[in-house]
C-alpha cells in the first residue's frame, strides 16, 4: 500500500512539473505574438511618418522654403527623448483595450471639453493638468508637460512575472523650476518611482519587468510615448488648452491638408 503511494506521488509530481512546461511554452510563445504585433505597429506608425515628412518636404521645396526645412531639422536633432532599453517580449494574461476614439469623436460636454478618464488603447488619460508656459522646463519643442497630467497605463508588473498591472504617471512639481515624472504601480504602491524625465522614470520600470523574468532588454522604449505626451489624441487635447501658444519652444501639430 505504501509502494503504490509512493508511485501515485511520483506520477502526479511528474503531470505537474509537464503541465508545467507546457504552460511556459504557451506564455512565451503568446508574448511573441504580442510582440510581432508591436513591431508592425510601430513599423505602420514609422511609415505614416516618413510619408508625411516627404510629403512636407515636397512642398517646401516648391514654396522655397530651405531655411524653415533647417530650422525643423534641428528642432528634431534636439529633442530630448532619449532612448533606453525595454522588455523585448510580454507576458501573457491581459488584453489591449482598443483605440475607437478619432480626434473627431473624442466625447464632449456642453462647453466642449473632453469627458474624462479617456480609454485609447493601454492609456486611460485622468487629467490635462495646468500647461506652465512661464516655466521653459516644463516645455520642449514636441512635447508639452502639463503640471498635475495624469494618466493610467497597463504594462508588465515588476513583483509578478506572469501578470501585467496598472502604473499611474504625473507629472508634479519639482526643483528647480523642472517638472518631476512620477509612476506608481499599482501592486506595488509603495514603489513610487520618480525622475526629472519621463524615460527615467520609464527606464526603472522596463528594468524592473525585465529582472523577475529573468529577460534581457534589446528593443528602445521613449518615456513620453509611454506617458501617453506623444498619442496624437493626448497632444491634440493638450493644444486645446489655454497658453499653448505661450510655450515659445514649442511646434504644434500642423493641421491636416
Amino acid at each position: 500500500m505504501l509502494g503504490s503511494k509512493q508511485v501515485y506521488t511520483l506520477d502526479y509530481a511528474k503531470h505537474m512539473d509537464k503541465h508545467r512546461r507546457m504552460k511556459r511554452k504557451l506564455v512565451e510563445f503568446m508574448s511573441k505574438q504580442v510582440e510581432a504585433q508591436d513591431a508592425l505597429d510601430k513599423a505602420n506608425r514609422r511609415i505614416k511618418t516618413l510619408e508625411k515628412q516627404n510629403k512636407d518636404l515636397k512642398q517646401q521645396q516648391k514654396g522655397g522654403s530651405s531655411r524653415q526645412m533647417d530650422v525643423d531639422s534641428d528642432n528634431q536633432g534636439s529633442e530630448d527623448e532619449e532612448k533606453v532599453d525595454r522588455p523585448t517580449k510580454r507576458a501573457s494574461g491581459i488584453k489591449r483595450k482598443p483605440n475607437t476614439y478619432t480626434i473627431e469623436t473624442i466625447p464632449r460636454d456642453e462647453n466642449g471639453k473632453a469627458i474624462l478618464p479617456l480609454e485609447l488603447g493601454p492609456l486611460t488619460l485622468i487629467s490635462l493638468g495646468t500647461i506652465v508656459s512661464d516655466k521653459p522646463a516644463y516645455h520642449c519643442a514636441r512635447h508639452i508637460y502639463p503640471l498635475g497630467y495624469t494618466v493610467e497605463r497597463t504594462y508588465m508588473s515588476q513583483v509578478d512575472a506572469t501578470a501585467y498591472t496598472t502604473y499611474t504617471c504625473t507629472v508634479e512639481e519639482g526643483d528647480d523650476n523642472e517638472p518631476l515624472f512620477v509612476i506608481i504601480p499599482k501592486d506595488d504602491p509603495e514603489n513610487k518611482i520618480s525622475g526629472k524625465t519621463a524615460t527615467s522614470c520609464w527606464t526603472v520600470v522596463a528594468r524592473g519587468a525585465n529582472k523577475i523574468r529573468r529577460k534581457s532588454c534589446r528593443n528602445s522604449i521613449s518615456g513620453p510615448e509611454y506617458y501617453g505626451l506623444a498619442h496624437p489624441i493626448i497632444r491634440h487635447l493638450i493644444e486645446e488648452e489655454m497658453d499653448v501658444d505661450k510655450c515659445t519652444k514649442y511646434k504644434k501639430t500642423p493641421p491636416k491638408p
